[in-house]
């Protein structure tokens, strides 16, 4: 059963970076010419025959144009990460080394952050860089659910797979969001764009492991990272 949610999650996951791949070449295709076009006549509006009051509406429309036009740009290209990671550059490490530096990078005041570090030795195979992406990912979302207490902790699974742990005393996740949390372009968030946690669960689909998260409303939650034995 395990093996067959695993196979329907990364052809899930295929089918959405298909979808978004067409999706920012169709838009970008569509949108270019015509912010590419507005700023054109914007110089060329001099040469209409008309006042000045009609001159300077029309530049007021065509500047609104190009910035709604450039505004999708940039919003497509940011979703553009989401069918475009790398291939993780796999390398052991242990967990103090994952863990320490991202600790160190995400450290304010007051400090919500504790590290329960395994015995020493305890390692697995990840890329660095992609991981610490997921870590602080998912401490960003834990103090913005309002958590005062965040933990990191590291360990081996029942079937010997190394785990990183994050566990926090925010407001915690209803079931009918958590049910959609890892589906692109979702959120709750005003500002949110919804794609942290899909990068998030596509790097771990990449290290051929796992995210998964348990949560209770008013409790907070626990997201495990969960990757391949390392014998």
């Amino acid at each position: 059963m395990k093996n067959i949610h695993s196979v329907l999650d990364s052809q899930e996951t295929e089918a959405w970076q298909k979808l978004i791949r067409v999706l920012t070449h169709e838009i970008m295709n569509s949108i270019t010419p015509v912010t590419s076009l507005s700023e054109l006549l914007e110089h060329q509006i001099e040469d209409f025959d008309g006042n000045e009051e009609e001159r300077a509406e029309i530049r007021r429309m065509l500047q609104t144009i190009r910035r709604r036009g450039d505004g999708l740009i940039r919003f497509v290209n940011s979703y553009r990460e989401v069918s475009h990671l790398p291939q993780p550059l796999l390398k052991i490490y242990t967990s103090q080394e994952l863990l320490t530096g991202v600790v160190r990078l995400m450290y304010r005041e007051p400090n919500d952050l504790h590290l329960i570090l395994p015995p020493k030795g305890q390692r697995l195979m990840a890329d660095k860089d992609l991981i610490e992406q997921v870590l602080i990912n998912l401490i960003k979302n834990a103090r913005e659910n309002d958590a005062t207490d965040i933990r990191i902790s590291a360990g081996l699974s029942s079937g010997e797979r190394p785990y990183i742990r994050i566990e926090d005393n925010g407001t915690g996740i209803e079931q009918e969001v958590l049910d959609r949390i890892f589906i692109p372009f979702f959120t709750t968030k005003p500002t949110g764009s919804g794609i942290g946690l899909t990068i998030s669960r596509q790097i771990m689909h990449l290290h051929r492991g796992t995210i998964t998260v348990s949560s209770e409303p008013g409790k907070g939650s626990i997201f495990t990272l969960l990757f391949p034995g390392v014998f």
